[in-house]
C-alpha cells in the first residue's frame, strides 16, 4: 500500500501543484473514509466501477498523446531519434532483450536485461509470495457463487490485469520520454515518475485533466480498498479471533476490524513518505516473500509440508531481504552519502544487486532452510491430512494418506500441465499480441493472437465446459 501511496501522491502533486506529502495525507483521508464505510460487498462493486472510470480515462490519454506527437509511426521515429541519449536505448521497445556478448561467468553477463528476463521466465513465476493464487485473489474466489465464476472472474482478471490495463500505461510512457527526454529540474525530486502525470498536464484541458485525475483516484481506491480489506481480514480471522477473542460477536469482530483498517492505513502512509523509489519499494516487498512459492505449490500435493515449511522459508526471505538492505544502508553510510530507504542497492562481489540477483541468492537459501525443517518436524496429524485430502483431492505424493482411497472428483494434478499451458498461452498471447499490434509488428501479433486463441480454446475445452 506504501507504494500505491506514493505512486498516487506523486500523480497529484504535479496535476494539482502541491507538496508530495500534503498529497499523502490526501490520498489517505480520502482511502480510509472510503475503505471504513464499505465492506467486502462494497469494495467488489465499487471495484468494477472504478475499473471502468480507470481503463476509460488512460486509453482516452493515450491517444490523445499518441495524436500529440503524430501518430505512431512518427513517435517510433521521434524515439529512434533519441537513440543513444539517457532517455533511449537500443532495448527501449524490445520485449525480449538480447543475449549479450559476455561470458556467462562474467559480472558484465549478470548485469544484462538478458539474465534478468532469463531469471523472471524461470525462477520467479513459481516462487514468489502469489504464485498459487493466495491473498486477495483467493479472497475473491471464495466470495464467488461457484467454481465457474471463480474460474471466469479469475481469468477475467489477468486478462484485464495483464493484456488490456497496461498497454494504455507505456503507451503515455514513450510519449512522455519523446516529450520530455530530461524531467524538469522543478520536478526532480520525482524522477522518472514525473512523466505521466507531465503529459496529462501539457495535453489536457480542465474537462479532461478532471477526468484523469478521477480515473487515477479510482485506481488508487481500487487497489488501496482491496488491501485494507483483505489485510483487515487476515488480522481479524487468522490473529485476532483464533488467538484473542475467539468467542464475541460480529458486532464487535467488525469494530476492531475499522480499527485494524485505519492502522494499515496509517503505516502505509508513514512507509510511503518515506520511500523515494516506487520500483525499489516493490522490489523489496516481492523479495520478502521470494522463498516461499515452491512451498506453497507444493503444499497441496505433498503430504510431509507442514506449517513450519510455510514459516521457515517466509522467515529465511525476510532475514535474507533486510540483511541485504542492512548491507545497503552500511555501504550507503561508508560511502558518506544519505540513505534513504530502498534507495541504493546493495553490492556483492561486484555486482550491483537488482531483484533478479536477490532472487538467486534468497531462492536457494529459502528452499534448503524449509526443506531443512521440514524433514526436522513432525507432518501434520493424519486425521487432518485425511479431511484435507477429502475435501480436495489434489493428486500428487500422498501416499500414505491415499492408500486404499477410493476418490470421488477428478485429481487437480490431472491435466494439470496442459491447462497451465494453455493459460499462458492464452494470457500472454493476448498481452504480447496487443502490445506488437500497438507497435505495428502485424505479422507477429497475428502469431501471438493464434496462441491465444488456442489456449482460451484449451482452457474453455478442458475446464469451463465441465463446470456446471
Amino acid at each position: 500500500m506504501g507504494w500505491v501511496i506514493n505512486a498516487m501522491a506523486s500523480v497529484m502533486s504535479v496535476m494539482l501543484n502541491m507538496d508530495k506529502w500534503t498529497a499523502v495525507w490526501i490520498c489517505v483521508v480520502i482511502a480510509l473514509i472510503y475503505a471504513i464505510l464499505s465492506g467486502f460487498w462494497g469494495v467488489v462493486v465499487t471495484d468494477l466501477v472504478q475499473f471502468c472510470i480507470a481503463m476509460f480515462g488512460s486509453i482516452a490519454l493515450a491517444i490523445i498523446a499518441v495524436n500529440h506527437v503524430g501518430g505512431m509511426e512518427t513517435l517510433l521515429e521521434k524515439l529512434s531519434g533519441l537513440l543513444g541519449s539517457d532517455a533511449v536505448h537500443e532495448n527501449t521497445l524490445k520485449f525480449i532483450p538480447p543475449v549479450p556478448d559476455a561470458n556467462i561467468t562474467t559480472s558484465e553477463f549478470w548485469e544484462s536485461p538478458f539474465s534478468k528476463f532469463m531469471i523472471f521466465i524461470s525462477v520467479m513465476w513459481w516462487s514468489h509470495h502469489g504464485t498459487d493464487g493466495g491473498g486477495y485473489i483467493i479472497q475473491r474466489m471464495s466470495s464467488a457463487k461457484n467454481e465457474r465464476h471463480a474460474l471466469l472472474a479469475t481469468l477475467w482478471f489477468n486478462l484485464a490485469h495483464y493484456a488490456l490495463r497496461v498497454w494504455p500505461w507505456i503507451i503515455v510512457a514513450v510519449v512522455s520520454i519523446v516529450m520530455f527526454p530530461m524531467i524538469p529540474e522543478s520536478y526532480s525530486e520525482l524522477g522518472v515518475k514525473a512523466g505521466y502525470p507531465l503529459v496529462m498536464n501539457s495535453l489536457l484541458g480542465p474537462g479532461m485533466k478532471g477526468i484523469l485525475i478521477v480515473s487515477f483516484l479510482a485506481a488508487f481506491m481500487s487497489t488501496i480498498d482491496t488491501h485494507l480489506n483483505w489485510g483487515s481480514s487476515y488480522m481479524i480471522n487468522d490473529i485476532y479471533k483464533r488467538f484473542f477473542k475467539p468467542n464475541e460477536t460480529e458486532v464487535h469482530y467488525v469494530f476492531v476490524g475499522k480499527i485494524f483498517t485505519v492502522v494499515l492505513m496509517v503505516l502505509a502512509a508513514f512507509t510511503a513518505m518515506k520511500m523515494q523509489s516506487i520500483s525499489k519499494a516493490w522490489e523489496f516487498i516481492f523479495s520478502m516473500g521470494a522463498g516461499i512459492g515452491l512451498v506453497l505449490i507444493l503444499r497441496w500435493f505433498w503430504w510431509r509440508i507442514n506449517a513450519w515449511s510455510e514459516i521457515t522459508a517466509l522467515a529465511t526471505s525476510i532475514l535474507v531481504t533486510i540483511s541485504l538492505e542492512v548491507l545497503a544502508w552500511n555501504q550507503t553510510i561508508a560511502a558518506g552519502d544519505t540513505y534513504e530507504l530502498f534507495a541504493a542497492s546493495p553490492i556483492l562481489f561486484g555486482i550491483s544487486l537488482q531483484v533478479h540477483h536477490k532472487l538467486m541468492i534468497i531462492v536457494p537459501l529459502a528452499i534448503i532452510a524449509w526443506l531443512t525443517a521440514t524433514f526436522l518436524t513432525n507432518p501434520e496429524p493424519v486425521d487432518k491430512l485425511k479431511e484435507f485430502y477429502n475435501r480436495v483431492q489434489p493428486g500428487g505424493w500422498w501416499e500414505p494418506i491415499t492408500a486404499g482411497y477410493t476418490h470421488t472428483l477428478q485429481p487437480v494434478s490431472d491435466g494439470f500441465f496442459m491447462q497451465w499451458i494453455a493459460g499462458i498461452l492464452m494470457i500472454y498471447g493476448f498481452t504480447f499480441g496487443i502490445g506488437n499490434l500497438i507497435f505495428q509488428n502485424y505479422s507477429l501479433s497475428v502469431i501471438l493472437f493464434g496462441c491465444a486463441g488456442i489456449g482460451s480454446y484449451l482452457v474453455w475445452n478442458r475446464s469451463l465446459s465441465k463446470l456446471s
